[in-house]
């Protein structure tokens, strides 16, 4: 058996262990009920049962309003970048209501999972100690939790924090401009995942690692010579300049949205003091 066989096969029992430990939501004619989901993001997906196939793979680069979702929103266009998600628009429309709202979250789970082993193999670990390392991620309290929440999209974009840092990983070892290119690719599509909390810290963790990676390898490049440094340094900013390239659809309309809502810093009434105060924040919702 080849060794990408036998990864294969430990991420194949990990998807099969995190089914079994939530079956109950999965295999059920019931929604999670959070609030979360009850009362604004099972409202926001169920047109895609009703939209023709090959709308699914459609993008309207257009501002909208929600009337769903909070008595009726809009982020100025930050979140049509949610539509380049095409995976998600699938799992939607083809997994059965409303367990699809389960399978969303625990397949974003596995995913997260199945980065955090790569991750781990990256840097040396074992199988069964990447393994470990992937069902603790998907299983720990921390996340799990999020479920029980509600909290889906904040557990589709953590899932994205593994496989940035195993790209970026990967980029270190191998010096291949591909990979850190692709970690900015990941942190972007991390974003349009709207929980920019969550990607804003995994942001600052990347920086983080790749400033101590750098600072770790430069030492022993300065041995064959600066242009192997300079290289080194270039494809940091090139995975930064990438990332901000690929998220500017999101990052743009969003910086410009983010002074009329209420947790804006410099927006309404509540000048400098955390954004507009809730009454005038509710006064551009619609009555629910």
């Amino acid at each position: 058996m080849t060794e990408r066989r036998k990864d294969m096969l430990y991420l194949a029992a990990l998807l099969a262990l995190l089914v079994l430990f939530f079956s109950k939501i999965l295999f059920t004619a019931k929604v999670v009920r959070a609030p979360d989901i009850t009362n604004e993001f099972y409202w926001t997906i169920l047109h895609y049962k009703a939209m023709g196939f090959w709308d699914l793979f459609r993008v309207h680069l257009k501002a909208g309003w929600d009337m769903f979702a909070n008595s009726g929103g809009s982020e100025g266009g930050g979140t049509l970048s949610m539509q380049f998600l095409v995976y998600r628009n699938l799992i939607f429309r083809f997994f059965p209501a409303p367990a699809n709202v389960a399978w969303f979250m625990v397949l974003h789970m596995f995913f997260g999972a199945a980065g955090t082993f790569l991750y781990c193999r990256a840097i040396g670990a074992s199988r069964l100690a990447s393994f470990l390392g992937g069902l603790i991620f998907a299983l720990a309290p921390e996340n799990a939790s999020l479920i029980n929440a509600g909290h889906v999209q904040k557990i589709a974009t953590i899932s994205f924090a593994p496989w940035a840092f195993y790209f970026f990983e990967k980029g270190f070892q191998t010096r291949r401009a591909i990979f850190f290119l692709t970690t900015g690719f990941v942190l972007a599509f991390q974003f349009f995942n709207m929980h920019w909390q969550i990607a804003y810290y995994t942001c600052l963790g990347i920086a983080v690692y790749g400033l101590i990676r750098t600072a770790n390898i430069i030492p022993g490049e300065l041995k064959t010579g600066k242009g192997a440094v300079f290289r080194l340094l270039g494809l940091n900013v090139v995975t930064v300049l990438f990332f901000l390239t690929t998220v500017a659809i999101s990052l743009v309309p969003l910086a410009d949205w983010s002074k009329d809502t209420n947790r804006g810093m410099q927006s309404g009434a509540n000048q400098g003091k955390g954004g507009l105060n809730v009454d005038e924040a509710m006064s551009w919702s619609m009555p629910p």
